[in-house]
């Protein structure tokens, strides 16, 4: 293919015109890749979708309508296939099996039709006209445009009705006798002249509401220069296009990362025929088309993933282009209007689709978090980064031990719409964690060896059995505000048990005399530092996974951490900003009032305070150290201020909430205010270890060789050396792997 001019071209995908019609941006059916020798079902979304029934004839389903929806499969005969005859204008729909058009008809009846009619020659009547919305096709009159094809979900009732497309009784999908949908390609406002537009061989997203196009900017340019796109698309004739700059003879963006729109022009012969606005993200752009049930309810719904990445170090330049499921997800999150969604993917057949995003790994199932809750959308995933980058699984996993989520931060359309800043990530699962499948006999006796369990609530997740409800069934996935994540399709005692054997462990001495045969030591100074140093007053017993590699073996428990939006100062609703922060003690953070945690730090066992003391020292200079979370922070924020897409952030979501709103206008002051407070917090952590810890010599001060070392029994410590607490000239050290 021709770069910037390129002639007529076979064409064999849809196209849209950029003229709207109502909510609907019309097709122009010269494009639109229908075999008019092949039958077609014309389903709606209001059935599954737009995957089950068809419109056929009511007559022939003993049905007084004229034109019925036919939602039972075993239903489906030839009168529910259409062939579509197209010209460059207009389509008509005749049945198979009666050979009549469907017409529409000024006439109703309000009982057997509503401007619809059956017709055995074509006319003027039987001529449609095709549009797009929501990632549905829409049918509207050619003369009465105001006259839309839809579905009467009680009656079954096919109709013309007049009023814009808004509701999804008027959303269709054409599907072959093969099953396949016919698959539409985003629209430009420059589709009357030229499809398939792509720069770098990714085609731009269109944002309906200020009918802007989105795409992502080069890594290589967020610094500066001059960005020219490789530009490829299919004329709609023999005439010679060239796409430019505003004020320019060529297609070229200079800064693109400070500069918040450009305005690109269509030539046609030289002659200006079209213009569209264009914003470059500093971020990949994720385009979700799917039809959401309504606010707070948690069901899957079919859809499409788009993916526009130039902009993260693994990018091919290739966009993903994917089925998938959506649901919203999250519990508080729900009170807000920005949602968070659960993907899964799957293929044509229904099974999993594993699918590499961002170079994190390859899964079927994603989250994309909204981050609602947190003024600076950015929180979780910074304290995540922070937790990757020094706590790893006590053992090695096919991921390098990670032990906690990985991200990319996204730009998302949600049906055509601005929908915001999220963060694309990989879940806690079985397979991040190198948890063991479980194993079934011959004889199909289940043996459990890996368990994941995840915690919601505050109540009675503490692991001491005075929290403990006795009446929780033990037979479903959710005990005492606990869930199973693994293995899920088995609740009952064999999955639980292990989990019900902590509480009675941590209720009694045998934490104390024991505590290594059922928790990594490691682990937990790792998240009980995580918590104190980044302020986690919605984590300790709440939001954290525990996990067992394999109970068969006798394998210790490993903590892992979740949804750490309320870190960093912040608060549960999202109500602090502004340099007010929470202030939360550190004693009193509920870490210190739950298990294991309590018990190992106040009864200090197996020296579990100047193990922690001797950790942080560590940490305070690294990982945790001013400078380290300073740059996580400031990084983020000037990657989101570029292009232009903090200033889209809140202006989409600029709103009045339970708690006041939710995104700051200014993310570069508000940062600076977290660093100041986190300034103090490390400060306020280094008091607590400090004062109730035995002072232990920083790890980077090395004993003397020459010096004898003891343990602390008294005995000389073996030559071959020891990890753990040991003495050396009158002070003590401890010795990590």
């Amino acid at each position: 293919m021709k770069k910037e001019f390129l002639r007529a071209v076979t064409f064999v995908t849809v196209a849209l015109l950029s003229c709207l019609v109502s909510l609907a941006r019309q097709l122009n059916p010269k494009f639109v890749d229908i075999d008019t020798t092949k039958c077609y079902r014309i389903t709606n979304a209001l059935f599954n979708g737009g995957a089950d029934g068809a419109i056929g004839i009511g007559a022939l389903h003993s049905s007084d309508i004229l034109v019925k929806y036919v939602s039972e499969e075993v239903e489906l005969s030839n009168d529910c296939y259409w062939y579509i005859e197209k010209s460059d204008e207009v389509i008509r729909f005749r049945n198979k099996q009666t050979n009549e058009y469907l017409a529409y008809s000024p006439e109703k009846d309000y009982v057997t039709f509503i401007n619809l009619a059956l017709q055995k020659t074509p006319s003027a009547q039987t001529e449609w006209k095709i549009g797009v919305v929501n990632g549905f096709l829409t049918f509207y009159h050619s003369a009465d445009v105001d006259y839309y094809l839809g579905v009467d979900e009680s009656t079954g009732m096919v109709k013309s009705s007049k009023g814009v497309p808004e509701h999804s009784s008027k959303y269709f999908c054409l599907v072959d006798e093969n099953g396949e949908s016919l698959e539409l390609p985003a629209a430009t406002p420059f589709s009357a002249y030229i499809n398939n537009l792509a720069f770098d061989g990714q085609r731009p997203v269109l944002e309906k509401r200020k009918m802007q196009l989105m795409f992502p900017l080069p890594t290589m340019y967020l610094e500066g220069g001059e960005y020219v796109p490789e530009v490829t698309f299919e004329a709609v004739d023999n005439a010679e296009y060239k796409l430019v700059t505003a004020d320019k003879n060529s297609l070229s963006f200079e800064n693109a990362a400070s500069n918040g729109e450009y305005v690109i022009q269509l030539l046609r012969d030289g002659v200006k025929v079209a213009e569209a606005a264009l914003v470059f993200s500093p971020l990949p752009i994720v385009e979700i088309t799917t039809t959401l049930p309504e606010d707070k309810i948690k069901e899957y719904r079919s859809g499409t993933l788009r993916i526009l990445n130039q902009t993260t170090p693994d990018s091919v330049a290739v966009e993903q282009n994917l089925p998938a499921f959506f649901r919203y997800r999250g519990a508080t999150t729900l009170n807000y209007p920005k949602h968070s969604f659960n993907i899964k993917l799957k293929d044509k057949e229904g099974e999993e689709l594993d699918t590499v995003f961002f170079n994190i790994r390859s899964r079927d199932k994603w989250i994309m978090d909204a981050m609602s809750i947190d003024q600076i959308k950015m929180r979780n995933r910074v304290c995540f980064d922070i937790w990757n980058s020094y706590s790893k699984t006590p053992y090695d996993t096919e991921y390098g031990g990670r032990n906690g989520t990985k991200g990319q931060f996204v730009e998302v359309i949600l049906n055509g719409e601005y929908n915001g800043i999220y963060c694309f990530t990989d879940r806690i699962d079985r397979k991040l964690l190198d948890l063991k499948k479980y194993k079934m006999a011959v004889d199909s006796t289940i043996t459990i060896r890996g368990v994941l369990y995840k915690s919601n609530l505050w109540d009675n997740t503490g692991l001491t059995n005075s929290q403990l409800n006795p009446n929780a069934e033990i037979d479903s996935v959710e005990w005492n505000n606990w869930e199973l994540q693994y293995p899920d399709d088995f609740p009952g005692e064999n999955s639980w048990g292990p989990l019900r054997n902590l509480y009675d462990v941590c209720s009694s001495s045998e934490l104390q005399n024991n505590s290594s045969i059922y928790f990594y030591e490691n682990n937990l100074i790792d998240f009980h530092i995580l918590v104190m140093a980044l302020n986690l007053i919605d984590n300790g017993n709440k939001n954290v996974f525990i996990s067992n590699k394999n109970i068969t073996k006798s394998n210790p428990f490993v903590f892992t951490p979740w949804d750490m939006d309320t870190s960093l100062g912040g608060y549960y609703d999202g109500r602090y900003s502004d340099g007010v922060y929470d202030v939360t003690e550190v004693a009193d953070l509920r870490v210190h009032k739950n298990e294991p945690f309590a018990t190992m730090w106040g009864y200090n066992v197996d020296m579990y305070r100047e193990k922690l003391a001797a950790r942080w020292n560590e940490l305070k200079q690294t990982a945790f150290s001013v400078d380290s979370v300073q740059a996580r922070l400031v990084d983020y924020s000037n990657l989101f201020t570029k292009c232009g897409a903090w200033e889209r952030e809140y202006a989409r979501w600029e709103v009045e909430e339970k708690y006041g709103c939710p995104t700051v206008e200014n993310l570069k002051n508000e940062v600076a205010l977290i660093v100041e407070w986190y300034k103090e917090q490390i400060q306020k952590v280094d008091r607590f270890i400090s004062e109730n810890a035995t002072a232990i010599a920083p790890l980077e001060v090395a004993p003397l060789e020459e010096a004898p070392a003891y343990l602390l029994n008294g005995l000389k410590a073996p030559d071959n050396g020891v990890i753990g607490i040991i003495i050396k000239n009158g002070k003590k050290y401890y010795i990590r792997k």
